[in-house]
């Protein structure tokens, strides 16, 4: 993964080395940290990170590579969470999802605090706003979602039904698709359709 990301974000930032370097050193330690904290978490954010770069090709081809370096980092909200929330086996209450979407706005002040590319902090910013205006944190509506929330929209969805939750079973390929293609209202037409069209590869592995 790491020489991956190296790759990945050496066509991403247009910084000199140094920055670039250091972008890069955050962005490891702060998966890192997701991985020691929950595997779940870390394994759903690096097929997050996958979907959105192939995604990004079509759509935002010039940042496609921080669209990968964005969603690897889109949940570090997380860290904060409790146990009980972030790993518990029982669905949410009012109050416990309350707790859970403070994961956005800690996420985008940590992020903001290290520094990170717009496009990164974006990620985690609208990547629970819904194209029906029914998502959060702002209750965006179509395009007034900016386009890196609209493409995290679909791969963050696709990537926690297959990655499943504590108190919900993974769900296979097939039956992820039939989901999101029941729900597609909450996604942007167009940028669901690609998804659509790179679906087969996602199924077959081909997605890295």
């Amino acid at each position: 993964m790491e020489t991956r990301l190296h790759r990945k974000l050496t066509t991403a930032v247009k910084e000199g080395n140094e920055e670039k370097n250091r972008i890069l050193g955050v962005i490891d330690t702060l998966f890192a940290s997701i991985k020691l904290r929950d595997a779940v978490t870390a394994e759903h954010s690096l097929i997050m990170a996958r979907i959105s770069f192939r995604l990004a090709l079509i759509h935002d081809r010039t940042n496609a590579g921080m669209y990968y370096v964005g969603s690897l980092t889109h949940d570090i909200g997380k860290l904060a969470m409790p146990d009980t929330i972030l790993k518990g086996n029982q669905l949410l209450n009012y109050g416990e999802r309350e707790i859970l979407r403070q994961h956005v706005t800690d996420g985008v002040d940590m992020l903001t605090q290290l520094r990170m590319p717009k496009l990164v902090i974006d990620i985690a910013r609208y990547h629970h706003e819904r194209f029906d205006g029914s998502g959060y944190l702002e209750g965006l509506k179509g395009k007034d979602i900016p386009l890196a929330g609209r493409i995290a929209a679909v791969s963050d969805t696709y990537a926690t039904l297959v990655t499943g939750r504590p108190y919900q079973s993974k769900k296979e390929h097939k039956e992820a698709i039939n989901i999101m293609e029941n729900e597609r209202e909450l996604f942007d037409p167009d940028i669901f359709e690609s998804f659509l069209q790179i679906a087969t590869g996602i199924e077959k592995g081909l997605i890295e």
